[in-house]
Protein backbone atom coordinates (compact mmCIF):
# COMPACT_ATOMS: atom_id res chain seq x y z
CA UNK A 1 0.00 0.00 0.00
CA UNK A 2 1.46 3.26 -0.98
CA UNK A 3 1.27 6.30 2.25
CA UNK A 4 -1.05 8.87 1.73
CA UNK A 5 0.49 12.32 0.87
CA UNK A 6 1.11 14.62 3.70
CA UNK A 7 -1.51 17.44 2.23
CA UNK A 8 -4.32 14.55 2.46
CA UNK A 9 -3.45 13.42 5.83
CA UNK A 10 -3.55 16.96 7.19
CA UNK A 11 -7.41 17.78 6.63
CA UNK A 12 -8.45 14.07 7.70
CA UNK A 13 -7.40 14.67 10.95
CA UNK A 14 -8.76 17.94 11.41
CA UNK A 15 -11.96 15.93 10.54
CA UNK A 16 -13.67 15.15 13.60
CA UNK A 17 -13.20 18.18 14.95
CA UNK A 18 -15.10 19.57 12.02
CA UNK A 19 -18.02 17.07 12.66
CA UNK A 20 -18.10 18.01 16.43
CA UNK A 21 -20.84 20.43 16.71
CA UNK A 22 -20.08 23.50 19.24
CA UNK A 23 -22.24 24.19 22.49
CA UNK A 24 -24.11 27.50 22.23
CA UNK A 25 -25.90 28.09 25.34
CA UNK A 26 -28.42 30.85 26.01
CA UNK A 27 -31.16 31.96 28.39
CA UNK A 28 -34.17 31.17 27.83
CA UNK A 29 -35.65 34.21 30.81
CA UNK A 30 -33.04 36.25 32.18
CA UNK A 31 -31.73 36.02 35.72
CA UNK A 32 -32.98 39.16 37.93
CA UNK A 33 -29.57 40.74 39.02
CA UNK A 34 -28.06 40.38 42.31
CA UNK A 35 -29.25 42.44 45.04
CA UNK A 36 -27.07 45.71 45.66
CA UNK A 37 -25.74 46.37 49.19
CA UNK A 38 -24.98 49.98 50.50
CA UNK A 39 -23.62 51.13 54.19
CA UNK A 40 -26.03 53.61 55.63
CA UNK A 41 -27.21 55.98 54.83
CA UNK A 42 -27.86 54.70 50.84
CA UNK A 43 -29.25 57.55 48.61
CA UNK A 44 -31.17 56.27 45.37
CA UNK A 45 -32.50 58.91 43.01
CA UNK A 46 -35.44 58.28 41.01
CA UNK A 47 -36.99 60.12 37.66
CA UNK A 48 -39.92 61.98 38.57
CA UNK A 49 -40.19 63.88 34.95
CA UNK A 50 -42.70 62.40 33.65
CA UNK A 51 -45.08 63.33 36.21
CA UNK A 52 -45.15 66.95 34.76
CA UNK A 53 -47.77 64.94 32.54
CA UNK A 54 -49.27 62.75 34.42
CA UNK A 55 -53.07 62.71 35.26
CA UNK A 56 -53.83 63.23 38.21
CA UNK A 57 -54.38 59.95 40.13
CA UNK A 58 -51.74 57.77 38.23
CA UNK A 59 -48.42 57.22 39.59
CA UNK A 60 -45.57 54.87 39.18
CA UNK A 61 -44.42 52.22 41.43
CA UNK A 62 -40.56 52.14 41.38
CA UNK A 63 -40.09 48.27 41.21
CA UNK A 64 -36.31 48.62 40.73
CA UNK A 65 -35.70 50.29 44.65
CA UNK A 66 -36.43 46.47 45.64
CA UNK A 67 -32.89 45.19 44.42
CA UNK A 68 -31.12 48.31 46.95
CA UNK A 69 -30.66 47.02 50.48
CA UNK A 70 -29.13 49.34 53.56
CA UNK A 71 -27.24 47.53 56.15
CA UNK A 72 -30.46 44.24 55.46
CA UNK A 73 -33.43 47.02 54.81
CA UNK A 74 -34.94 46.52 51.85
CA UNK A 75 -37.53 48.78 50.43
CA UNK A 76 -40.01 45.84 48.88
CA UNK A 77 -42.46 48.44 47.63
CA UNK A 78 -42.46 52.18 46.76
CA UNK A 79 -45.46 53.65 45.12
CA UNK A 80 -45.63 57.45 44.03
CA UNK A 81 -49.31 59.00 42.92
CA UNK A 82 -49.43 62.52 41.73
CA UNK A 83 -52.35 64.75 43.36
CA UNK A 84 -53.38 68.08 41.75
CA UNK A 85 -53.51 70.70 43.99
CA UNK A 86 -55.48 73.36 43.43
CA UNK A 87 -57.00 76.18 45.60
CA UNK A 88 -59.60 78.71 45.09
CA UNK A 89 -58.31 80.88 42.64
CA UNK A 90 -54.69 79.90 41.92
CA UNK A 91 -52.64 77.75 39.67
CA UNK A 92 -52.95 73.93 40.57
CA UNK A 93 -49.87 72.38 42.85
CA UNK A 94 -49.19 68.98 43.04
CA UNK A 95 -48.90 66.81 45.80
CA UNK A 96 -47.03 63.28 45.71
CA UNK A 97 -48.28 60.92 47.75
CA UNK A 98 -45.69 58.22 49.03
CA UNK A 99 -46.58 54.69 50.36
CA UNK A 100 -44.61 51.57 50.71
CA UNK A 101 -43.02 49.42 52.85
CA UNK A 102 -39.89 48.24 54.05
CA UNK A 103 -38.52 44.89 54.81
CA UNK A 104 -35.39 43.46 56.79
CA UNK A 105 -33.63 40.37 56.28
CA UNK A 106 -34.01 37.45 58.66
CA UNK A 107 -31.85 37.18 61.84
CA UNK A 108 -31.46 40.98 62.01
CA UNK A 109 -33.75 43.81 63.64
CA UNK A 110 -33.03 47.27 62.60
CA UNK A 111 -35.10 50.66 62.78
CA UNK A 112 -35.34 52.73 59.42
CA UNK A 113 -34.97 56.66 58.51
CA UNK A 114 -36.39 57.36 55.35
CA UNK A 115 -36.07 60.94 54.37
CA UNK A 116 -38.27 62.27 50.56
CA UNK A 117 -36.78 64.97 48.65
CA UNK A 118 -37.95 66.36 45.38
CA UNK A 119 -35.03 67.79 43.61
CA UNK A 120 -33.57 69.54 40.49
CA UNK A 121 -30.06 70.39 40.51
CA UNK A 122 -29.32 70.07 43.85
CA UNK A 123 -32.40 72.22 44.59
CA UNK A 124 -34.71 71.24 47.17
CA UNK A 125 -38.84 71.71 46.58
CA UNK A 126 -39.94 69.28 49.12
CA UNK A 127 -38.50 66.96 51.94
CA UNK A 128 -40.75 64.69 54.08
CA UNK A 129 -39.11 62.07 56.34
CA UNK A 130 -40.65 59.08 57.90
CA UNK A 131 -38.55 58.40 61.08
CA UNK A 132 -38.52 55.14 63.71
CA UNK A 133 -39.92 52.33 61.38
CA UNK A 134 -39.38 49.46 63.59
CA UNK A 135 -38.30 46.52 60.70
CA UNK A 136 -38.31 43.26 62.92
CA UNK A 137 -36.62 40.30 61.36
CA UNK A 138 -38.06 38.45 58.54
CA UNK A 139 -41.03 41.44 58.59
CA UNK A 140 -42.33 43.64 56.30
CA UNK A 141 -43.38 47.64 57.43
CA UNK A 142 -45.16 50.05 55.88
CA UNK A 143 -45.38 53.63 55.49
CA UNK A 144 -46.71 56.59 53.74
CA UNK A 145 -46.14 60.24 53.30
CA UNK A 146 -46.45 62.93 51.04
CA UNK A 147 -44.53 65.88 49.61
CA UNK A 148 -46.76 69.34 48.58
CA UNK A 149 -45.32 71.83 46.05
CA UNK A 150 -47.13 75.09 44.97
CA UNK A 151 -47.12 76.13 41.26
CA UNK A 152 -44.53 78.02 41.13
CA UNK A 153 -42.07 75.52 42.33
CA UNK A 154 -43.66 73.44 39.62
CA UNK A 155 -42.90 75.60 37.17
CA UNK A 156 -39.30 75.57 38.50
CA UNK A 157 -39.28 71.90 39.10
CA UNK A 158 -39.90 70.64 35.24
CA UNK A 159 -38.91 73.75 33.70
CA UNK A 160 -36.10 72.96 30.82
CA UNK A 161 -32.82 71.78 31.72
CA UNK A 162 -31.74 69.11 34.59
CA UNK A 163 -34.79 66.62 34.64
CA UNK A 164 -35.76 66.48 38.70
CA UNK A 165 -35.96 63.70 41.03
CA UNK A 166 -37.12 62.29 43.83
CA UNK A 167 -34.23 61.66 46.36
CA UNK A 168 -34.65 58.78 48.84
CA UNK A 169 -32.18 58.85 51.37
CA UNK A 170 -32.12 55.12 54.00
CA UNK A 171 -30.32 55.83 56.99
CA UNK A 172 -30.55 52.13 59.08
CA UNK A 173 -29.31 51.18 62.59
CA UNK A 174 -29.37 47.77 64.40
CA UNK A 175 -32.45 47.77 66.62
CA UNK A 176 -30.99 44.90 69.19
Amino acid sequence: MKPLPLLVLIPLLALPTLLTAQVVARQGTPAEPPPQEFKSPMVLDLPIKDFQVMASGNGKDFREVRRYYCEDVTISELLVTKKEDSHRGKAPGMKLKIRGSVSVRPSHDRLATLRFDVLKNEERFATAQVSGINAEEGKTRGFSTSLEMDAEALERLFAPGEPPLLRVTVTVQDNN
